[in-house]
């Protein structure tokens, strides 16, 4: 509940007239690299899961358990997936963070 707080003053200060402009740039730079950050902590997270698949422990459990191969097979193909549009994303929002630090930097000169 106090995320959903933080996050609902953050939307207001977005729309205030009585922030500058470079605030709300400033507030925009922030914003991308929170999400920046957190996209790399999943790509980091998936990648650590995906390498962790090929422990000789579950791949021993995959060789008796048929049930398991299939879930774990299906599993590494969606997260592939999932990593490359994540690696996407994050570039996406890399090219935003300059977008703006351009701006900020043309606002100040």
């Amino acid at each position: 509940m106090i995320i959903l707080t933080y996050l609902n003053k953050l939307m207001d200060s977005l729309y205030d007239e009585n922030i500058p402009e470079i605030g709300r740039l400033a507030l925009d730079v922030y914003i991308f690299c929170v999400i920046l950050f957190f996209s790399y902590l999943n790509i980091m997270a998936n990648l650590r899961i995906l390498i962790s698949l090929d422990n000789k422990s579950i791949q021993n459990w995959r060789n008796k358990f048929s049930f398991i191969k299939k879930v774990v097979n299906i599993y590494k193909k969606t997260r592939i997936e999932f990593l490359i549009f994540e690696i996407f994303l994050s570039l996406f929002i890399i090219l935003f963070l300059l977008y703006y630090s351009y701006q900020i930097y043309i606002f100040h000169l």
